[in-house]
């Protein structure tokens, strides 16, 4: 079996309190709506605009769509800070400094290759500032962009970057500024069933 077929094991949650109850292949918990852990990074150039890019349209669910800077699931036995970095370097090519912004919890339906699958997430978000090149993977990542947060209206997102909008938001700015500063902020942005709208 080489690495390309390798299977991806995630972290299943107990909705209820967030407690590790085992671990499942990828496709199969997504298939099934099952809760899990997941990591989400947010950057920000030093100008204060949002990296986003868009997702090579041959990923498995969300292709073509436009999202945050990198996103992901910590395998097995691995930190959300040590996936978030791994992520990034896989998606793409970078290494910054990352601040724990806080947790964020949500349901949605994202359209797939074939069919719906069902995203259902206990994400740690991570935010940080990055002026420098992107050597992104195009197995990942289609192209990248630096964009205002009212442009982010134009595009065609994933619905975990339309709750990213709103949560941290625009505010996104100032809280990484107090992380850097040491006053770092964990939050709780709560839960988002967007699957019920």
């Amino acid at each position: 079996m080489t690495v390309a077929q390798k299977k991806e094991f995630l972290v299943l949650l107990d909705p209820g309190t967030n407690e590790v109850i085992g671990e499942m292949e990828k496709l199969q918990v997504h298939q099934e709506g099952r809760y899990h852990a997941a990591i989400s990074v947010l950057l920000l150039d030093s100008r204060g605009r949002l990296i986003v890019q868009k997702r090579a349209a041959a990923k498995y669910h969300g292709g073509g769509l436009w999202a945050n800077a990198c996103c992901g699931h910590p395998m097995v036995g691995e930190s959300a800070e040590n996936a978030a970095h791994r992520r990034l370097r896989e998606e793409l090519g970078i290494s910054c400094m990352l601040y724990r912004l806080g947790t964020l919890r949500y349901r949605a339906a994202i359209p797939a290759r074939e069919g719906t699958l069902v995203e259902y997430e206990r994400v740690a978000l991570f935010g940080g500032i990055h002026d420098d090149p992107f050597f992104p993977s195009p197995t990942e990542v289609e192209v990248v962009q630096k964009v205002d947060w009212e442009d982010l209206r134009r595009m065609e997102t994933a619905p975990w970057l339309d709750l990213y909008t709103k949560r941290p938001g625009p505010a996104l700015r100032s809280q990484i500024e107090e992380s850097i500063s040491g006053n770092e902020v964990y939050r709780d942005y709560g839960f988002t069933d967007l699957l019920q709208r």
